[in-house]
């Protein structure tokens, strides 16, 4: 089945078959008792924890297994410490590593979306994704992340031309001076690429700011495009509950493919 088919069928969003939401990052650890998906293709399910016991089986990409334990022993893999799990794939028991099986993934037709993460020595950690679609070989994309902890979120196109859904990745800042905020992707028939990286930071007592879109199908008055919100609130005097506030405004038209001059604006905005 081709892109421009999947595009017609009805989309379900699967995040670990439960309902929760997941937070994710480096130290993230898959539980015994879930189904998981396959990042990896050819997979060595092997007998024991290591790369130097037998291989039992190949596991495809895509392939469900069912997660048994998490054993003692890692591997840094990608530039993370990564766990070796027991599964069970299709009634045979074996081991494979975590940095192997997709953390979430959306499905949507035929097609998959399957996610990993991986570090390169940088601050950020990188987002790893495959798309796979039925009878097509799969296709690998990257994205680097402004957050070390996030959920992912799937959301509609948001009403917006050439896209058929949203990737939301949602950063968890839960200490002062740690960069939160959100980072968009779109998915069509041209493929994934990354919309847009926005911020949100505080050091409390000082200041606050944070960076948000208000897309079409939000607010009717919005047409082809997204509203841009920045607001920096710094505290002049916390006695007497003295702060000023910035509000910058400003609307950005989406061509199928980016949003125009929102790179440009946010880089000049971010110089003054």
């Amino acid at each position: 089945m081709n892109r421009i088919s999947i595009v017609f069928f009805l989309f379900t969003l699967i995040l670990h078959a439960q309902e929760q939401e997941h937070i994710y990052s480096e130290y993230f650890k898959f539980v015994p008792g879930d189904t998981e998906i396959m990042f990896a293709d050819n997979v060595k399910l092997r007998s024991e924890p290591g790369l130097e016991s037998e291989v039992l089986e190949l596991i495809p990409i895509g392939a469900a297994i069912k997660i048994l334990k998490v054993s003692d022993a890692s591997l840094n893999f990608d530039g993370i410490v990564s766990p070796w799990y027991k599964v069970d794939y299709k009634g045979k028991v074996g081991f494979v590593l975590g940095g192997l099986v997709s953390f979430g993934h959306l499905k949507f037709g035929s097609a998959l979306l399957l996610f990993q993460l991986k570090k390169n020595g940088g601050r950020n950690p990188v987002l790893k994704v495959r798309e796979i679609i039925e009878g097509e070989p799969y296709i690998s994309y990257e994205f680097e992340l402004i957050g070390d902890q996030y959920s992912i979120q799937f959301l509609s196109n948001k009403g917006l031309k050439g896209v058929d859904k949203i990737v939301a990745v949602n950063y968890e800042a839960d200490a002062c001076m740690v960069e939160g905020g959100v980072t968009y992707l779109s998915w069509s028939v041209k493929g994934l690429q990354k919309m847009a990286d926005l911020s949100e930071l505080s050091d409390a007592g000082i200041f606050y700011f944070s960076e948000s879109f208000e897309f079409m199908e939000d607010n009717p008055n919005i047409k082809e495009g997204v509203l841009y919100t920045q607001k920096l609130i710094t505290v002049e005097n916390d006695e007497e509950l003295w702060e000023r506030t910035s509000i910058t405004t400003r609307f950005f038209k989406w061509d199928g493919q980016q949003f125009v001059g929102f790179e440009n604006f946010r880089k000049h905005i971010s110089e003054d």
